[in-house]
């Protein structure tokens, strides 16, 4: 059960069905719940707690319910206490904090369903082809739907001309929210405007070092063990990245405008530096 923006990458999914939220309301809702309720699935599973996550925890015909129950779906998770719910009983008692990752959420609900979740890692997409060499390239992705976690253009413009001007790698950039109107032209840069989940692959695993935010590409190059550096806040990297399986090189800051032009060069720097005993080009 997703929003209708999650259509581009799902469909790789292989799941037999998908319900989308076409738009937060009550005939949505219940167009939903009529379609969830008419199978007796045996499990459902509320990983987040939310409005709708809640209601279709609470109406669905499933014989065992499990999850985080709470019509709130807060902005922060940091410090609350929330119980695992099974049928409705509470269970387990979590204290959610900034270094917990969120896979542990999915991993607890598991756990207390009886299902094998030690290795609960980031999924990567059924897709055949994908055989992709390396093309000398660096993957950008400065922009988040989510303002405070999107570098503005006047950085993200300064960090791109410093890798044209004194690295030798092709620069592709992510820019979906179409903040990054002035370079369309550079013989060594491409900017992509809109991708389907399989294009996005490909950048990710043909890049040398994937530089981006708290978005969902960055999920992506973790997922498929990119060489990332992060640019972070204020969320915390700990709570998104799986750092027992990649390597990387974070820049957090309190507040995302105080990530600079020299914060990207001593990460790339440093990032080389980590990888050097691979013998990979960065």
């Amino acid at each position: 059960m997703v929003n209708r923006d999650c259509e581009f990458f799902l469909k790789y999914a292989e799941i037999n069905n998908i319900y989308y939220i076409d738009n937060k309301s009550l005939k949505s809702f219940y167009k939903l719940i009529s379609r969830v309720n008419q199978i007796k699935y045996d499990y459902v599973f509320c990983f987040f707690p939310g409005k709708f996550n809640t209601l279709i925890y609470i109406f669905s015909n499933s014989i065992f319910k499990f999850g985080f129950i709470n019509y709130r779906r807060l902005n922060e998770w940091h410090d609350i206490s929330q119980f695992v719910c099974i049928n409705y009983i509470k269970n387990e008692k979590l204290k959610w904090t900034p270094d917990m990752n969120f896979l542990e959420r999915i991993k607890l609900v598991l756990s207390a369903a009886g299902i094998e979740a030690d290795n609960i890692m980031k999924y990567k997409f059924p897709i055949r082809e994908l055989k992709f060499q390396k093309n000398n390239s660096v993957l950008f992705c400065f922009s988040s739907r989510i303002a405070n976690k999107s570098l503005s253009p006047d950085t993200a413009t300064k960090i791109i001309n410093y890798f044209l001007e004194n690295e030798n790698e092709s620069i592709h950039i992510i820019d979906t929210e179409n903040k990054l109107l002035n370079f369309n032209s550079h013989q060594k840069l491409i900017v992509y405007k809109a991708l389907n989940l399989k294009d996005l692959l490909e950048l990710v695993m043909r890049c040398n070092a994937f530089i981006g935010v708290d978005s969902f590409p960055i999920h992506i190059a973790d997922a498929y063990g990119a060489k990332i550096i992060g640019l972070f806040a204020p969320t915390n990297p700990a709570s998104v990245l799986q750092f027992d399986l990649n390597k990387y090189n974070i820049i957090k800051k309190k507040s995302i405008e105080d990530i600079n032009l020299q914060d990207i060069i001593e990460a790339n720097n440093n990032l080389k530096t980590i990888f050097q005993s691979t013998n990979e080009n960065i």
